[in-house]
């Protein structure tokens, strides 16, 4: 019977496949927890720069009201009768309710959000 004059080269070879293999396995397996790290990071920084906008969509829209409301608040009425008194004094209730539902609605959104960042 013959037998194949080097079979060491032969070994040899399936020894180097074998060990590149378990290199490919470890390195595959390293650099999937990478990838799985770096989207996870890369998730958390997307959720974050959208808690950021919606924090400063928020912070716009009650400034602009508060820029508003203080604009009115700063303006002296000139009141010459009951009548401009009354209508004045119903603006002041309703600014009051609407600045009692801000503070009990959007302001804790804008914080609670803050807190989130």
């Amino acid at each position: 019977k013959w037998v194949y004059e080097k079979p060491h080269e032969v070994t040899g070879l399936e020894t180097d496949v074998d060990r590149l293999w378990v290199d490919i396995r470890d390195k595959s397996a390293h650099k999937q927890k990478v990838l799985e790290d770096d989207l996870a990071r890369e998730i958390f920084k997307e959720r974050t720069r959208l808690w950021v906008r919606n924090h400063l969509g928020l912070y716009t829209t009650l400034k602009k009201w508060a820029d508003e409301k203080l604009a009115y608040l700063n303006t002296k009425e000139n009141i010459s009768s009951s009548e401009p008194a009354r209508q004045h004094l119903s603006l002041m209730d309703a600014l009051d309710a609407a600045f009692k539902a801000k503070t009990a609605t959007n302001v804790p959104a804008l914080k609670k959000l803050g807190g989130e960042i």
